[in-house]
């Protein structure tokens, strides 16, 4: 099975900052004409439900901002995958994030209204980008006597979460369970970590 991008739906949903007066919205407190904007600008997001948190603004000559879902950042130009965030910096009302592409780093510069806006988006991609990744953890159960009490009992549940998944990868292939299924349960695993 391939490895797929982390899911930071609890980060984004505990994280990002909600302040309607600067244009920052997350859920639960995200209202209809913010998704609604966040569609028409960011083309990359198919579902409604699939958006978690954006910061928009609008201007005289335009709009824009960042949209977020479990796994990826949509701005104007692009889309990245958040796991590959690698730090954040504000200068002005310019946010540079640098992304992880194939070992290389990539900067994405998106511009805001204002200089508080690009502070606050800087903040939180820097606390994004503290998040172990999904590489930098170890990846079958072993020694974690180096770990904090809490790193360890989440390294166990994660090795639990991923057996799990394994046993029900195997279940689909012998046709036990359908494809559908086991998404369903691959997801709402995932979703406990």
């Amino acid at each position: 099975m391939a490895t797929s991008p982390k899911n930071y739906r609890d980060f984004i949903v505990s994280r990002f900052p909600f302040d309607d007066k600067l244009g920052f919205y997350v859920k639960p407190n995200l209202p209809a004409s913010a998704v609604g904007k966040a569609l028409n600008l960011f083309t990359g997001i198919k579902n409604p439900s699939d958006v978690l948190a954006v910061y928009l603004f609008d201007k005289l000559l335009g709009s824009g901002g960042v949209a977020f879902t479990e796994t990826t950042a949509h701005y104007n130009k692009a889309t990245f995958v958040l796991e590959d965030v690698r730090s954040a910096l504000a200068e002005d009302k310019n946010v540079h994030v640098d992304v992880n592409r194939g070992g290389a780093l990539s900067r994405h510069t998106f511009r805001v209204e204002k200089p508080e806006a690009a502070a606050t988006l800087a903040r939180f991609f820097e606390a994004l980008s503290a998040v172990p990744k999904v590489q930098e953890l170890p990846l079958s159960a072993g020694d974690y006597s180096s770990y904090s009490h809490d790193a360890r009992l989440w390294l166990e549940l994660r090795d639990e979460i991923i057996k799990t998944i394994d046993m029900l990868y195997d279940r689909f292939n012998a046709g036990k369970i359908s494809f559908l299924e086991f998404e369903d349960k691959k997801a709402d695993l995932l979703r406990r970590l």
